[in-house]
Protein backbone atom coordinates (compact mmCIF):
# COMPACT_ATOMS: atom_id res chain seq x y z
CA UNK A 1 0.00 0.00 0.00
CA UNK A 2 2.97 2.23 -0.14
CA UNK A 3 3.42 4.49 -3.10
CA UNK A 4 5.71 3.51 -5.86
CA UNK A 5 6.85 0.32 -4.04
CA UNK A 6 5.68 -2.73 -1.81
CA UNK A 7 6.90 -4.11 1.50
CA UNK A 8 7.87 -7.24 -0.42
CA UNK A 9 10.67 -5.31 -2.66
CA UNK A 10 11.66 -2.92 0.56
CA UNK A 11 12.25 -6.42 2.61
CA UNK A 12 14.19 -7.80 -0.50
CA UNK A 13 16.57 -4.64 -0.60
CA UNK A 14 16.66 -4.71 3.11
CA UNK A 15 18.29 -8.42 3.29
CA UNK A 16 20.83 -6.95 0.40
CA UNK A 17 22.18 -4.17 2.62
CA UNK A 18 21.11 -4.70 6.22
CA UNK A 19 21.33 -7.39 8.99
CA UNK A 20 19.04 -5.99 10.94
CA UNK A 21 16.05 -7.99 12.20
CA UNK A 22 12.61 -7.51 10.31
CA UNK A 23 8.86 -7.97 11.38
CA UNK A 24 6.44 -6.82 8.67
CA UNK A 25 3.63 -5.41 10.06
CA UNK A 26 1.05 -5.39 7.09
CA UNK A 27 -2.98 -5.17 6.22
CA UNK A 28 -1.44 -8.30 3.70
CA UNK A 29 -3.20 -11.31 5.49
CA UNK A 30 -3.62 -14.31 3.04
CA UNK A 31 -1.33 -17.19 3.72
CA UNK A 32 0.30 -16.84 0.76
CA UNK A 33 1.84 -13.25 1.43
CA UNK A 34 3.43 -14.59 5.43
CA UNK A 35 5.05 -17.45 3.05
CA UNK A 36 6.35 -15.27 1.05
CA UNK A 37 7.50 -12.43 3.43
CA UNK A 38 9.09 -15.11 6.00
CA UNK A 39 10.77 -16.92 2.90
CA UNK A 40 12.01 -13.62 1.75
CA UNK A 41 13.76 -13.00 5.01
CA UNK A 42 11.46 -11.70 7.83
CA UNK A 43 11.76 -12.38 11.15
CA UNK A 44 8.58 -12.56 11.73
CA UNK A 45 5.23 -11.60 9.88
CA UNK A 46 1.91 -10.20 11.62
CA UNK A 47 -1.26 -8.40 9.96
CA UNK A 48 -3.56 -5.97 10.82
CA UNK A 49 -5.53 -5.81 13.32
CA UNK A 50 -3.04 -6.83 15.91
CA UNK A 51 -3.23 -6.37 19.85
CA UNK A 52 -0.07 -3.99 20.98
CA UNK A 53 0.91 -6.22 23.75
CA UNK A 54 1.34 -9.24 21.14
CA UNK A 55 2.85 -7.30 19.15
CA UNK A 56 5.66 -6.20 21.67
CA UNK A 57 6.25 -9.63 22.99
CA UNK A 58 6.89 -10.45 19.23
CA UNK A 59 9.33 -7.89 19.18
CA UNK A 60 11.00 -9.17 22.40
CA UNK A 61 11.20 -12.56 21.01
CA UNK A 62 12.95 -11.25 18.31
CA UNK A 63 15.84 -9.68 19.73
CA UNK A 64 16.42 -12.09 22.26
CA UNK A 65 16.83 -14.81 19.47
CA UNK A 66 18.99 -12.11 17.35
CA UNK A 67 20.50 -10.43 20.03
CA UNK A 68 21.46 -13.37 23.02
CA UNK A 69 22.72 -11.93 25.99
CA UNK A 70 26.30 -13.08 26.98
CA UNK A 71 26.12 -16.00 29.40
CA UNK A 72 27.72 -13.34 32.29
CA UNK A 73 29.40 -14.78 35.30
CA UNK A 74 32.47 -14.11 37.70
CA UNK A 75 36.01 -13.42 36.91
CA UNK A 76 38.44 -14.33 40.21
CA UNK A 77 42.52 -12.76 39.58
CA UNK A 78 43.71 -14.17 42.51
CA UNK A 79 42.10 -11.24 45.07
CA UNK A 80 40.30 -9.30 42.83
CA UNK A 81 36.94 -10.57 42.10
CA UNK A 82 34.69 -8.77 39.01
CA UNK A 83 31.15 -9.86 38.84
CA UNK A 84 29.71 -8.91 35.26
CA UNK A 85 26.39 -9.50 36.17
CA UNK A 86 26.42 -6.90 38.38
CA UNK A 87 29.00 -4.66 37.11
CA UNK A 88 31.23 -4.67 40.51
CA UNK A 89 34.54 -5.54 41.60
CA UNK A 90 35.95 -6.75 45.08
CA UNK A 91 39.55 -6.39 46.09
CA UNK A 92 39.38 -8.93 49.33
CA UNK A 93 35.64 -8.81 49.23
CA UNK A 94 36.06 -4.59 49.71
CA UNK A 95 33.75 -2.93 47.02
CA UNK A 96 35.75 -1.19 44.18
CA UNK A 97 33.67 2.44 43.34
CA UNK A 98 34.56 1.95 39.66
CA UNK A 99 32.98 4.16 36.49
CA UNK A 100 31.25 2.56 33.85
CA UNK A 101 34.21 2.85 31.37
CA UNK A 102 36.95 1.84 34.18
CA UNK A 103 34.60 -1.81 34.74
CA UNK A 104 34.93 -1.75 31.16
CA UNK A 105 38.77 -1.44 31.50
CA UNK A 106 39.43 -4.16 33.84
CA UNK A 107 37.24 -6.56 32.46
CA UNK A 108 38.83 -6.73 28.99
CA UNK A 109 42.03 -6.66 30.57
CA UNK A 110 41.42 -9.33 33.28
CA UNK A 111 40.15 -11.51 30.10
CA UNK A 112 43.33 -11.27 28.85
CA UNK A 113 45.71 -11.64 32.38
CA UNK A 114 49.26 -11.20 30.82
CA UNK A 115 48.71 -10.29 27.22
CA UNK A 116 48.92 -6.30 26.23
CA UNK A 117 46.58 -4.62 24.40
CA UNK A 118 47.00 -1.35 22.61
CA UNK A 119 45.33 1.66 23.09
CA UNK A 120 43.80 1.22 19.56
CA UNK A 121 42.39 -1.78 20.70
CA UNK A 122 40.77 -0.38 23.91
CA UNK A 123 40.01 3.12 23.35
CA UNK A 124 36.54 1.57 20.94
CA UNK A 125 35.64 -1.27 22.98
CA UNK A 126 35.47 1.14 26.01
CA UNK A 127 34.63 4.42 24.15
CA UNK A 128 33.05 3.28 21.35
CA UNK A 129 35.04 5.59 19.27
CA UNK A 130 37.95 5.32 16.93
CA UNK A 131 41.02 6.63 18.48
CA UNK A 132 43.08 9.89 17.45
CA UNK A 133 46.91 10.82 17.41
CA UNK A 134 47.10 12.41 21.21
CA UNK A 135 44.57 10.51 22.58
CA UNK A 136 45.52 9.94 26.14
CA UNK A 137 42.20 8.61 27.16
CA UNK A 138 42.80 5.24 28.04
CA UNK A 139 46.05 7.04 30.24
CA UNK A 140 43.96 8.52 32.02
CA UNK A 141 41.98 5.44 32.91
CA UNK A 142 44.47 3.71 33.70
CA UNK A 143 46.10 5.92 36.28
CA UNK A 144 42.63 6.53 37.52
CA UNK A 145 42.04 2.16 37.69
CA UNK A 146 45.61 1.39 39.74
CA UNK A 147 45.13 4.37 41.99
CA UNK A 148 41.76 2.87 42.93
CA UNK A 149 43.04 -0.95 42.52
CA UNK A 150 46.23 -0.61 44.57
CA UNK A 151 49.54 -2.37 43.98
CA UNK A 152 49.75 -6.21 45.35
CA UNK A 153 50.78 -6.71 48.56
CA UNK A 154 54.46 -6.65 47.45
CA UNK A 155 54.26 -3.58 45.88
CA UNK A 156 53.75 -4.04 42.36
CA UNK A 157 51.67 -2.48 39.98
CA UNK A 158 48.45 -4.97 39.10
CA UNK A 159 48.19 -3.11 35.44
CA UNK A 160 52.08 -3.38 34.06
CA UNK A 161 52.50 -0.75 30.90
CA UNK A 162 54.14 -2.40 28.18
CA UNK A 163 56.38 0.09 26.09
CA UNK A 164 55.17 0.69 22.88
CA UNK A 165 52.05 -1.58 22.79
CA UNK A 166 49.61 -0.65 25.90
CA UNK A 167 49.09 -1.97 29.15
CA UNK A 168 48.41 -5.63 30.63
CA UNK A 169 46.95 -6.97 33.76
CA UNK A 170 49.17 -9.03 35.80
CA UNK A 171 47.96 -11.76 37.94
CA UNK A 172 50.10 -13.18 41.18
CA UNK A 173 49.95 -16.70 42.47
CA UNK A 174 47.55 -18.15 40.23
CA UNK A 175 45.90 -17.34 36.97
CA UNK A 176 42.32 -15.77 36.26
CA UNK A 177 39.53 -17.79 35.49
CA UNK A 178 35.56 -17.15 34.83
CA UNK A 179 33.09 -18.91 36.71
Amino acid sequence: MMPGIDGFEILKRLQRSSSIPILMLTTWGAAMDRVQGLEGGADDYRSKPFQPEQLMARFKSIIRRVYPKEDLGKLTAGDLIIDEAERSAFINEQRLELTGAEFSLLKLLLAHPGDPLSREELIPRIFGREPSAFDRSIDNLVNNLRRKLGPYPDGSDRIKSVRNIGYCYTIKGGSGSFS
